[in-house]
């Protein structure tokens, strides 16, 4: 830091403020929104998540696929509990018990 030198946050920090330009009083904020309005980048990427299912435009394509993967992992829970359930009869009666 000799002869004036400035560290890099200083550099980053004079950096900032020359990019950062004050708006005039009254003039509107290009990147705010007025409310219930989407920024485009935000309706394309609702668009294409929407579309995601089976080529239609609804929502709950999706929603119906992760209740369908839900069921899907309760009844494999479920049928791998009856299983040991049974499992656990067979062994107790032992061998000479069955039939």
């Amino acid at each position: 830091m000799e002869n004036g030198e400035r560290t890099k946050d200083q550099k980053k920090r004079k950096k900032r403020q020359k990019v950062k330009k004050k708006r005039k009083k009254g003039q509107k904020d290009k990147n705010k929104m007025e409310n219930g309005q989407k920024t485009k980048r935000k309706e394309r990427r609702d668009k294409r998540s929407k579309r995601k299912g089976n080529g239609t435009k609804e929502a709950s394509v999706k929603a119906r696929a992760r209740d369908i993967s839900f069921m899907k992992r309760t009844v494999a829970r479920y049928q791998l509990r009856r299983a040991l359930a049974s499992n656990k009869l067979f062994k107790s009666r032992g061998r000479n018990d069955q039939q």
